[in-house]
């Protein structure tokens, strides 16, 4: 990035950046052009207005019924088919409270026999303009799924305890392994809607300048 805008800026030569990360576009552009289906959707030197109207174009697309999302990659011998957001009650939720308890459940369908094999299922969670935040992933905390030839439809469950995450719209991609080979991904497959709660039990939300990941800590005075 520095390089490119030492060149742009200082040796007057223009950069032409193609990119999905938002945060780079941010950082290097001064104009803006969205392309779809071959031809060119804005042409703004506001740059935030560019990425909004990516943006929005992109969440028409998220919807948590997958069964017929033609936009994924694998060999689909398993099939992601539907993802919902739900409390500590099983209730299905549109939004989540920082803090709260929450399970991501993901249905799955399987469209030919696995025979005992290691399935890897994972979430990634990224802010709108497409930084990555946090992964949620099966292999990470060792709890590969072992499925056998008579099952054909299954659902995974992530549970997430005190969900760490303020307020604002987050992205999610999810993928599933089957020995170590991609079957299913799906890039910006649901979204997440997060409000502020009491996160931190003092009663204190964090400013909407400072918005991100939560994390437990605590502090102590050590006289010198």
């Amino acid at each position: 990035i520095g390089k490119m805008q030492d060149i742009s800026t200082g040796g007057g030569r223009t950069v032409l950046f193609v990119s999905h990360n938002m945060a780079s576009i941010q950082q290097l552009c001064d104009r803006v052009v969205v392309l779809k289906n071959g031809g060119v959707s804005i042409d703004t030197k506001d740059v935030n207005d560019g990425i909004q109207h990516y943006l929005q174009h992109n969440s028409q697309n998220l919807t948590s019924n997958l069964e017929h999302r033609e936009d994924r990659k694998g060999s689909g011998k398993i099939r992601f088919t539907s993802a919902h957001v739900y409390n500590s009650n099983n209730e299905i939720i549109e939004s989540i409270v920082s803090g709260i308890d929450v399970c991501i459940k993901l249905k799955c369908k399987v469209h030919e026999p696995l025979k005992s094999k290691n399935v890897n299922v994972a979430i990634a969670v990224k802010k709108t303009n497409e930084v990555l935040l946090s992964t949620f992933y099966t292999d990470l905390t060792d709890q590969t799924f072992i499925l056998t030839s008579d099952i054909a439809e299954f659902e995974a469950l992530c549970s997430v305890p005190a969900f760490p995450f303020s307020s604002g719209t987050y992205k999610c991609n999810i993928s599933i392994k089957v020995d170590e080979k991609m079957v299913d991904w799906i890039e910006n497959a649901f979204e997440i809607t997060v409000e502020d709660g009491d996160f931190y039990k003092t009663g204190r939300v964090i400013s909407k300048s400072h918005q991100g990941i939560l994390l437990p800590h605590s502090w102590s005075l050590d006289i010198i």
